[in-house]
């Protein structure tokens, strides 16, 4: 018996040439990607974390936003971002500051989107990260020089 396979094989060089692109595309809008489960902690980080975060991936894992960010008491942007997450809507563009293992400020920039399985189940949050650190910095500079 003999089978004819290469419908099959034009089906997996379809699907392997469509997942590159999608990863050529996320990858190059942002500096990493996220992924949180469903107790909001992060599950995943992509390999260009660290070097862009300056952090260790191992020590983000595990915690929540909140736990790596440095929210401020009345910062209303975190009080609407954690709505959002409540909510489970998508978000985009949220900044907020974290630091480095030696204690240095650093600013990210990131959007998600929460995911569902097949019965709306809520699993969690897919998303990009940035880091901001330098366009704050800049900002920063040039509100003190208006001063």
């Amino acid at each position: 018996m003999r089978t004819d396979i290469t419908e099959l094989k034009a089906t997996e060089a379809a699907l392997r040439q469509s997942e590159e692109r999608f990863r050529d595309f996320a990858e190059s809008a942002s500096d990493w990607l996220w992924e949180c489960g469903p107790d909001l902690r992060f599950t995943y980080l992509s390999e260009q974390f660290e070097g862009h975060s300056g952090m260790l991936a191992s020590l983000v894992i595990g915690r929540t936003r909140e736990e790596v960010g440095k929210p401020a008491e009345n910062d209303e942007s975190w009080k609407n971002h954690l709505a959002d997450l409540r909510a489970r809507r998508p978000f985009r563009d949220f900044r907020y500051r974290s630091e480095t293992p030696d204690g240095s400020p650093i600013y990210f920039r990131i959007s998600g989107v929460p995911v569902f399985d097949d019965d709306g189940a809520f699993k969690g949050y897919r998303g990009t990260g940035t880091n901001v650190a330098a366009q704050v910095r800049a900002e920063q500079q040039a509100e003190r020089a208006l001063q």
